[in-house]
């Protein structure tokens, strides 16, 4: 996909988290995998599973409600 302008960009690609994380996936921005790949106190790979979690930002909707961000936990 050829991107001409940002507005192309917005319209086509981060209007929601979706549509950004995959762009991000398919570059090779972001890993494609749900396995963490963090090292633990032994040097090794923990392997765990990867799962989304949401907690409160600090940064507030027009109707004042904390916005909620998405992120990514072992």
């Amino acid at each position: 996909m050829k991107m001409s302008n940002l507005g192309d960009l917005y319209r086509n690609i981060i209007f929601n988290d979706e549509s950004c994380v995959k762009f991000l996936k398919e570059r090779g921005l972001l890993p494609n995998s749900n396995v963490c790949t963090k090292l633990n106190a032994t040097g090794e790979v923990c392997g765990g599973d990867m799962k989304e979690t949401l907690k409160n930002s600090r940064k507030q909707d027009a109707t004042g409600q904390l916005v909620k961000t998405k992120y990514m936990r072992c």
